[in-house]
């Protein structure tokens, strides 16, 4: 990819979209995107995992997005930026990441209780497809 064409999608807005609203069909993936990809961490992330509230997480080298729930997704022009995906992490939590799928660069880390589904979801903050 070019890095014009890099610079010009990075300052496009970031359109979210949620899984309880819809995704649309018109978009596409970064052509980088694996599914199974080896992810680094943001500083950020690393301090999150370290200091989340229901305990340290520990933090995969690889993920596998097939075997995760996709929440949102950001989109900028026709292709996705971010991808927040959660997964089973033992019998209470579930781990929340928010990934960048063209390198695998993780932003965020959290941990959420199995049991919390997010019953109040501001359906203000997001698009409909």
């Amino acid at each position: 990819m070019k890095l014009d064409s890099i610079h010009k999608n990075v300052h496009k807005p970031e359109t979210l979209y949620h899984k309880d609203i819809g995704f649309p069909s018109n978009i596409t993936l970064p052509k980088t995107f694996n599914n199974v990809t080896r992810v680094r961490y943001s500083q950020h992330a690393k301090d999150e995992a370290n200091n989340d509230r229901y305990g340290s997480i520990t933090l995969p080298d690889i993920i596998d997005f097939r075997k995760g729930e996709t929440i949102e997704i950001g989109v900028r022009g026709r292709e996705v930026s971010k991808i927040v995906i959660r997964y089973p992490y033992d019998k209470e939590k579930d781990i929340v990441m928010v990934v960048n799928p063209s390198d695998g660069f993780v932003r965020t880390v959290w941990f959420n209780m199995k049991n919390d589904t997010h019953g109040t979801l501001d359906k203000s903050k997001y698009a409909r497809p």
